[in-house]
């Protein structure tokens, strides 16, 4: 089998535009196996990008779900915070005109009370002044006044007046304590509902700029995937073509086989009768030797002889024409083909080109989006201005400021009317403001010093509001929302930034495949031995054809010219070459998460010359 084997291969190396032996059968089913494999490599490969494609499209429609679900219940949330803060607004500016009230009426009735305690002491003067003149004892009078107004004081009319005054005085102090705790409370309040409305929205931002990430990671996986079905595509044109090449070689082999074999037949023919033409020959001398008185019969021999030799002449000399002709109508044949095959080589570089060019353009306008995003992060990234600095507190009002002049209000509430004259001349001699400063600050000095025993408050207790802790229906629900996104978040967004045990994993396999594609390209490019002019001396090597490569976005578009390997000599063994590389480079430049090389496959680098 092993000589039938060589001697179809020597008898394919003697066809007429393979002189030089460098295609073989063997080479281009290799080849054809080599092309399939990579074929049905890459097709896998497609099918993975296409479900983590899926996978990406199913995490990006959760996470626009959530943001949807959320910015929903944070509207609502700012809409139930501005409702409060209105109703906080509105109840400060009572609880503000209440306790304007109460102050105005407690000064009111500090200015009666002091005016009331000058008329008393008026009216003692005077009547004391009468006794006097009268002879009157003053301690006597004085007791008995006392005794008067003692028993005047204890009059009905003093009982009705009392605890009015009292409940009044009372009930505008609980009011004025209730109001002071309640704005304090909705400050307070108020304070924490802007600290919540800032911390939604700094998560709502964070949420956002994720989206754009997410997005960003889906346009990209996008992008790969549209240049692995560009990719898929040519490898399926230029497996075409190998396949058709590979049938086009194997059509030449068999007419070579035919014509080798015809060829063969004609010169054993042409030998047999050449054999027969000098034993004719011989035969003819022997009988002119025996008898050369016949000499009409000589002459028909020898003419006979001279018209077989011009007969085989002109029987050689049209086969050789004919092997002539076969041979330029095979080297025309193979012109075409070969010329088909630039063509279509040529107008894939050319699609890789413009290709090339739509991605270098695509990679200009993403730059300078990212350069304005990120000049908008940074923008959005200062420090906001500090907040406005708090209102300073309310002035302190100390607890029923009016309890030490009640007795001598309601002492003398009866003589109030008698008394009218002398409110006009105090009212001018003592204003409104001197009088209330000079009452508080002698009642804080009296309280200081320990002689007025103050009564404590009795506050009622109102039911506290709800609205700081857990906080509303949709502050509850916006709360549990970010929650489950905060807890989810390892698991649902891994796309972007990728994470990075699966990158590692990822490169390390691509990593792995290069450095087999890079070996296999260096073995291709080693030289073999320069025997062919020893082997053939008349064979003339044809100048390697350019490989048609897609060349990256970033380089050059030059491409590389592969060389053609020189055939082995005659009665040594083939060596075995390498697998030939791929017309086009698998992997865009711009995509850098999973680049697929493959290996390239030169049409032109098997070497069939004309």
């Amino acid at each position: 089998m092993a000589d039938t084997a060589e001697v179809e291969n020597d008898n394919y190396k003697n066809v007429p535009g393979n002189r030089d032996g460098t295609v073989s059968l063997e080479k281009f089913k290799h080849i054809a196996t080599e092309a399939i494999a990579e074929h049905e490599s890459l097709k896998m490969v497609y099918f993975d990008q296409q479900r983590e494609l899926e996978e990406l499209r199913a995490r990006l429609q959760d996470t626009e779900d959530n943001l949807v679900k959320l910015t929903s219940v944070s509207q609502k949330a700012c809409e139930e915070m501005v409702t409060l803060h209105e109703d906080l607004e509105t109840q400060i500016d009572v609880e503000q005109r209440c306790r304007e009230k109460a102050e105005e009426y407690a000064s009111k009735m500090v200015n009666e009370n002091k005016k009331i305690l000058k008329e008393n002491r008026d009216i003692k003067r005077k009547s004391m002044a009468l006794l006097g003149r009268a002879g009157v004892d003053f301690k006597m009078v004085e007791i008995s006044l006392d005794d008067i107004t003692d028993e005047e004081s204890a009059s009905p009319e003093e009982d009705e007046m009392k605890p009015e005054h009292r409940l009044m005085l009372e009930e505008l102090e609980h009011q004025v304590e209730s109001l002071k705790h309640e704005l304090q409370k909705a400050k307070n309040e108020k304070e924490q509902a802007l600290e919540d409305m800032r911390y939604y929205k700094q998560e709502n931002n964070a949420l956002i700029e994720q989206l754009a990430l997410e997005s960003t990671s889906h346009e990209v996986t996008k992008a790969a995937l549209k240049e692995r079905d560009k990719t898929l595509e040519k490898l399926n044109r230029v497996s075409t073509i190998v396949i058709q090449e590979y049938q086009d070689v194997s059509t030449k082999y068999e007419e070579a086989t035919v014509l080798k074999e015809q060829a063969e037949s004609f010169a054993a023919k042409m030998y047999s009768e050449k054999e027969a033409a000098d034993a004719a020959r011989r035969q003819s001398l022997l009988m002119l030797n025996d008898t050369l008185e016949d000499n009409e019969r000589v002459a028909e021999l020898l003419h006979e002889v001279e018209k077989l030799t011009t007969t085989l002449e002109e029987e050689r000399l049209r086969h050789k024409k004919e092997l002539k002709d076969a041979e330029e109508r095979l080297q025309h044949s193979e012109q075409a083909t070969e010329q088909e095959t630039l063509l279509e080589k040529l107008r894939i570089a050319d699609e890789e080109l413009s290709s090339s060019e739509m991605r270098i353009k695509e990679l200009e306008e993403k730059n300078k989006l990212m350069e304005k995003k990120i000049a908008d992060m940074e923008e959005a990234a200062r420090p906001p201005p500090p907040p406005a600095p708090p209102p300073p507190p309310p002035p302190f009002v100390p607890k029923n400021p009016l309890k030490f002049f009640t007795s001598g209000i309601f002492k003398t509430m009866v003589n109030k009317n008698a008394k009218g004259g002398v409110k006009g001349g105090t009212k001018k001699q003592d204003p409104l403001q001197k009088s209330y400063e000079a009452t508080i600050e002698e009642m804080m000095n009296r309280i200081k010093r320990g002689q007025v025993q103050l009564r404590p408050v009795q506050e009622k207790k109102q039911p506290e509001q709800r609205t700081s802790g857990k906080g509303t229906q949709a502050v509850q629900e916006l709360d549990s929302i970010l929650k489950t996104i905060k807890k989810n978040r390892g698991d649902k967004f891994t796309a972007i930034p990728p994470n990075k045990d699966q990158e590692d994993g990822r490169n390390g396999v691509d990593s792995d495949f290069m450095k087999i594609m890079a070996k296999r390209r260096q073995m291709s490019s080693v030289k073999t031995p320069d025997v062919t002019s020893k082997a053939l001396p008349g064979s003339t090597q044809e100048p390697p054809v350019a490989e048609m490569s897609n060349p990256p976005a970033a380089e050059t578009h030059d491409a590389p010219v592969a060389e053609t390997p020189k055939p082995p000599a005659l009665g040594t063994p083939e060596p075995v070459q390498a697998p030939p590389l791929s017309p086009t480079r698998l992997g865009s430049p711009e995509v850098k998460k999973s680049p697929v090389p493959a290996p390239r496959i030169s049409v032109s680098s098997i070497g069939v010359s004309p």
